[in-house]
């Protein structure tokens, strides 16, 4: 690339400049456009080399077992994948499916949606292959309304005892006992259920809120969070 601006550089020189006869300066501007020429077709021909072994290691990354692709690939980067990939059907498959696969876990970072999981589900359920990473996102997104409930019953609970035992006025140990309560509750609710705080992102947010909101402050309202499920 340098060579070829070197090139346009000699060749606005030679038109700028008094040459002895007009045929010199023709033979001049001949060579020097041969030479633009041979530089750009140069970097056209570097320029598809890089871009037929860019392909070629995209292709070749996404040949690796699916549970690995999951993850080494994100929501944001199949996408742009599918856009490159052109025709190669094998690689379009696994793409597909990586891309049914993010749509459905981003759901778990969300509040709980009757029209979107039975979609995700049914989507899930069209990828042929078995994949341990696979099943195991069905299982979570299957369970995500029966978790989900758990909690609102749990939280609703927690507001309802709350609205009887105000505890402002009250000597601290009064205070840490009420708090203690609302761990062993939140404590149960994880247990009952074996809540995996890394499966489902959106209900661990509320569990860690209800902490941090009741450790200062038992009384703190929650019914916000409760709102939110």
């Amino acid at each position: 690339m340098k060579r070829l601006f070197t090139s346009f550089f000699v060749l606005f020189a030679c038109l700028s400049a008094s040459p002895q006869t007009w045929q010199e300066m023709y033979d001049q501007k001949v060579r020097i456009i041969d030479s633009l020429q041979r530089e750009l077709n140069q970097a056209v021909a570097s320029n598809a080399n890089y871009t037929a072994q860019a392909l070629d290691d995209i292709i070749n990354a996404y040949k690796q077992p699916f549970d690995e692709l999951v993850k080494s690939s994100s929501k944001q980067s199949v996408p742009r994948d599918l856009r490159l990939i052109g025709d190669n059907t094998f690689i379009r498959q696994t793409l597909t499916d990586l891309e049914k696969y993010f749509n459905a876990k981003e759901l778990l970072s969300k509040k709980y949606d009757d029209f979107s999981i039975p979609i995700a589900q049914k989507e899930l359920g069209q990828i042929k292959q078995n994949y341990s990473a696979l099943e195991k996102l069905k299982l979570t997104i299957d369970n995500y309304q029966t978790f989900n409930d758990g909690l609102k019953e749990t939280v609703a609970k927690r507001m309802d005892l709350d609205s009887r035992e105000q505890t402002e006025e009250m000597p601290v140990d009064i205070q840490k006992l009420k708090f203690n309560k609302i761990l062993a509750e939140l404590s149960s609710y994880i247990f009952n259920y074996d809540f995996n705080f890394m499966d489902y992102p959106y209900l661990s947010d509320i569990v860690l809120e209800i902490i941090k909101r009741k450790q200062p402050n038992v009384d703190a309202d929650i019914s916000d969070l409760f709102n939110k499920l």
